[in-house]
């Protein structure tokens, strides 16, 4: 099959609709949590002013985790076509994992190098596989995201509160520090560059501007482009 067939296949009419209803349910979602997180902080008397404030720092912040999603999509837009990357990457938000996915699937087809013309047979694979992968994912959410609740309060009632809540900032803690040494550990020490300087800008910007509201606000965004920019200025010397 040639490449223009392939294309007009992956991003044909009946491919959007098969996968509007999805990305549909994904942007009312979106507007509804939005629209409820307002109302729950007018009700703990957040102001506007506060909410303003907090809207603008998330905005900052997302740029950095942002670049890498939008490049993986421009990649995936070719590979299984526009319709389903936007409902795979907007589903799942795990950019990397599902173009693994992507090459996990095809691989079965025995396409080794993914490309813009891969062919049905391997992208029909690599859909099942990003499929498969999401609803491991869709299920637990399913089963156990309404008992969260329940469970903190049960752990409230039998603990100390404080002891309680450091648990919960050292799981969290943990978290991103798994994270940060996946990113570092056995990589090139451009990660490593990047990590000590975002790292670095952060501790100076809380510091130097602690008394700078918008600032303090901005200062996590500001501290990953940073380290982005450094160490791809140092890759190009």
């Amino acid at each position: 099959m040639d490449e223009l067939t392939f294309q007009k296949i992956i991003n044909g009419k009946d491919i959007w609709l098969s996968c509007l209803p999805m990305i549909t349910i994904i942007l009312v979602q979106s507007i509804l949590y939005f629209k409820n997180a307002v109302q729950e902080a007018r009700r703990l008397d957040i102001t506007s002013r506060q909410i303003r404030s907090a809207m603008r720092s998330a905005c900052v912040t997302a740029i950095g985790p942002s670049l890498s999603p939008v490049i993986i999509a421009v990649s995936m837009i070719s590979i299984v076509g526009a319709p389903n990357a936007w409902f795979n990457l907007n589903n799942i938000g795990a950019a990397r994992t599902e173009l693994a996915n992507v090459a996990i699937g095809a691989s079965f087809a025995g396409v080794e190098e993914l490309s813009s013309n891969i062919g049905l047979s391997a992208w029909s694979y690599a859909l099942w596989t990003c499929a498969l992968n999401g609803t491991g994912w869709i299920v637990v959410t399913f089963l156990l995201n309404h008992r969260m609740e329940g469970i903190t309060n049960r752990l409230y009632q039998r603990f100390e509160k404080g002891l309680v809540s450091a648990l919960m900032a050292s799981a969290v803690t943990s978290l991103f520090v798994y994270l940060l040494a996946n990113s570092c550990v056995g990589q090139t020490p451009l990660h490593i560059v990047a990590a000590v300087v975002s790292a670095a800008c952060m501790l100076l910007l809380t510091r130097l501007c602690a008394k700078n509201h918008i600032l303090q606000e901005l200062s996590l965004g500001i501290s990953m482009l940073a380290g982005m920019f450094v160490s791809a200025a140092l890759a190009k010397i």
